[in-house]
């Protein structure tokens, strides 16, 4: 615990020092006497005068800082924002769907194709083999396959591409479950759904990678409001009835609230289609400077700015990221490599640790308030209400506190708290209910704060080339540690046992988290090294600290280098 501390202290001191120095460092472009707008010195390498044409080395983060928060960026906020959407919808819709296949409209046949497999003096069992635990396991390995390969896609072809294929993939078989007819295209649809839902990671890139530095922070916490609202549609549609009433009396009703979920996707992909360029930092990876940079300028004109004030003729993007792997199928195995091992490591422990905590704690719920079906009838709303406040909590910190310090206290709390839910729950029979609703409240809100901050972190720690790659592994685990947290969970009937696990569990993500870099106000991909390579078209000298003099000195080589 005295450690926790001390790496909870230590991360948000530097968090406030790295922002006050940046704050110090920052310089406004300045007009010359003949009103030509020019780049500052100190954020790039003096200019070289080759045919009469002056060229600027422009690091790809303050590029984007040039552009601002506009137009171009709410847009792909959008976008991105209505596809984390469909995501929670199909994740709740799914539960629903469970019903659905248990009830009359589908037993019959599902339960004609599983006696198949049973010879006539076998034992079969309705119950055991119902349709909806099939469409509950089966969509784990789609979503498992689509995290593992959409990520890789995303490195390996760029983000637009993957996006746009995701996001059609959801809505085309999302609007195809309103239409099935047997049990197993209903279970095909799902799984094919949830495939596409796994790559969620790749636009949630996408969308960082276009954002201002200085607003990256904020405007990701902002993006995840789509996703508890989504969650929070769903759940008004389905508070109206029962679910199982919902599934056996009106078979329609449940085919118009499936086809409801599949709207958020479709309006994802058109709004992409239209709007979300491909990332100029994958672009750079990939050493296409010429593409790059003339999406910074339209960015730019539609964000209501010159693109040539902002953005001069001979700037020359460039980035410190390092140069492992160039955007290919070795990506995986960079991953593996002496220089990101600790850093995957850390994020395949915080995303295991963080999906067992979400999924027990809805656990854990259940069992409190078994016996109060007021309290159970209000979980949903609870929940969602814990997110939104969660999500305000995480907007106060992410920049204040920085990410490791947010996500260390929050996982620590809400171990702490689900512990102080179980004990109460368990010992103290004539507790007020509404005590233990709120203490609930809080273990999502603390839960759900620290997952935010996570998967901010994780895309501001990982390099472009491997940024979805090793974001999509993540998240796959994740799916393994939910998973895994209801099968033992369910079977362990102690509360006092439950609450001991999930606060263990707690500690231990919380730990594994603040082994983690901090990435407030630092250049994405770079920040845990400390000799770094410059990524593009090029490969200049390793980066040190030079002093003005020296770097006036290497510019000229490097400039060639460049060009």
């Amino acid at each position: 615990m005295f450690y926790l501390l001390n790496a909870t202290k230590t991360a948000k001191n530097y968090g406030s020092a790295t922002q006050q120095h940046n704050k110090n460092q920052a310089t406004p472009l300045r007009n010359d006497d003949d009103g030509h707008n020019d780049i500052p010195s100190d954020l790039l390498l003096p200019p070289i005068f080759e045919d009469e044409q002056q060229y600027y080395l422009l690091n790809i983060d303050e590029a984007l800082q040039r552009l601002g928060m506009g137009k171009f960026q709410y847009r792909i906020m959008m976008a991105t924002g209505l596809f984390l959407a469909a995501d929670s919808c199909e994740v709740v819709i799914l539960s629903f769907l469970s019903y659905v296949a248990k009830s009359r409209e589908w037993k019959s046949s599902h339960e004609n194709n599983m006696m198949e497999g049973f010879s006539e003096g076998d034992a079969y069992d309705s119950d055991t083999t119902d349709g909806g635990d099939a469409l509950s396991s089966m969509v784990l390995p789609g979503a498992l396959l689509g995290a593992l390969l959409w990520g890789v896609l995303g490195d390996l072809v760029g983000r637009r591409v993957v996006f746009l294929a995701i996001s059609a993939l959801v809505s085309m078989f999302g609007v195809a479950t309103s239409f099935v007819s047997t049990f197993q295209w209903l279970l095909a649809t799902r799984i094919l759904v949830s495939f596409g839902i796994g790559g969620l990671t790749v636009p949630f890139n996408a969308c960082a990678e276009l954002l201002p530095p200085s607003a990256r922070g904020k405007q990701l916490v902002i993006l995840q409001v789509f996703w508890t609202a989504g969650a929070l549609v769903v759940h008004l549609m389905l508070q109206q009835q029962e679910q199982e009433n919902i599934a056996d009396s009106n078979k329609f009703l449940w085919r118009l609230i499936a086809g409801f979920c599949a709207v958020p996707s479709m309006l994802s992909t058109i709004l992409a289609w239209m709007y979300v360029p491909e990332s100029p930092r994958w672009l750079l990876a990939q050493g296409n400077q010429e593409t790059a940079l003339a999406t910074l300028r339209h960015a730019a004109k539609i964000n209501g700015k010159d693109p040539y004030e902002t953005f001069p003729k001979g700037v020359i993007l460039y980035s410190h990221e390092p140069e492992e792997v160039s955007c290919s199928l070795s990506q995986v195995m960079t991953l593996f490599s002496s220089g990101w091992m600790s850093i995957t490591a850390a994020l395949a422990a915080t995303y295991f640790g963080k999906a067992f905590l979400d999924h027990g704690t809805v656990s854990m719920a259940v069992k409190v308030f078994s016996n109060d079906e007021r309290q159970q009838d209000y979980q949903a709303w609870f929940s969602a209400s814990s997110e939104f406040l969660g999500l305000i909590l995480v907007y106060i910190t992410i920049d204040r506190w920085g990410r490791a310090a947010t996500q260390c206290l929050a996982y620590a709390s809400g171990g702490l708290v689900c512990l102080t839910l179980a004990l109460l729950g368990d010992y103290d029979p004539n507790i007020n209910p509404n005590g233990l609703l709120i203490m609930a409240f809080m273990a999502h809100l603390f839960i759900n704060s620290a997952t935010t901050a996570t998967w901010i972190a994780t895309t501001e720690v990982l390099s472009t080339a491997i940024r979805t790659t090793g974001h999509g592994t993540s998240h796959a685990i994740a799916r393994v540690g939910g998973a895994f947290s209801n099968y033992v969970l369910a079977r362990i009937y102690s509360l006092p046992t439950v609450g001991l696990i999930l606060f263990v569990t707690g500690i231990w993500t919380a730990s594994a988290s603040s082994k983690l870099p901090e990435t407030n106000v630092k250049e994405m991909g770079v920040v845990h090294y400390p000799i770094q390579r410059r990524s593009g078209p090029h490969k200049l000298q390793r980066r040190t600290q030079k002093t003005p003099e020296v770097a006036r000195q290497n510019h000229q080589q490097q400039y060639h280098e460049v060009i």
